[in-house]
């Protein structure tokens, strides 16, 4: 008695093995493209229009946050002295607050003298641009989620928690000095 399932293992090898080598490259090289800066623009608390232009050619940090979380409202300080300190330079820090209301997110940001843009993100322009973040980024687990993106517009780092000045300038510092 001949056993066939070896040759039709066999032909079922040659024939798949090319395809199924070429998902795998495809798929590594997918998961070597840093994510990049999709076009977008919205308005901050304070009115202003922001584009995603604006962080062309910049280092950028990106805190997501909310003004109940009380690791966000430290940390916020840190972010408007973060971009006081590397203003000269090619650097920019953009905020996205997930507060309950946009009202709540301006009335804040107001109180509290927060300097930086910060863009309301549970609807509209904001939401759509927290999306586009997530699909380069993972999923936004916690507040704060601080994002670092370098002068290409690819994310370098992604932080969940509170995390300090200099802890922040350690990793920002490297980005700003590549060309």
């Amino acid at each position: 008695m001949k056993v066939v399932i070896p040759k039709v293992r066999q032909q079922i090898e040659r024939r798949c093995l090319p395809t199924v080598l070429l998902i795998i490259l495809l798929s590594l090289q997918a998961l070597g493209q840093p994510y990049s800066w999709p076009s977008w623009q919205a308005q901050t608390a304070l009115g202003n229009s922001f584009s995603s232009r604006q962080l062309d050619g910049k280092v950028v940090v990106v805190s997501v946050w909310g003004s109940w979380c009380p690791s966000c409202r430290r940390q916020l300080p840190i972010l408007n002295a973060l971009q006081s300190k590397y203003d000269a330079q090619d650097f920019q820090v953009l905020t996205f607050s997930l507060d309950r209301s946009d009202a709540v997110h301006r009335q804040f940001v107001k109180d509290q003298n927060i300097e930086v843009p910060s863009i309301y993100a549970r609807e509209g322009d904001g939401l759509r641009v927290v999306k586009m973040l997530q699909h380069g980024a993972g999923t936004l687990e916690a507040v704060p989620t601080v994002l670092i993106y370098d002068k290409k517009g690819q994310l370098a780092h992604r932080l969940v928690g509170f995390f300090n000045h200099r802890q922040l300038s350690e990793l920002v510092e490297p980005l700003l000095e590549e060309r």
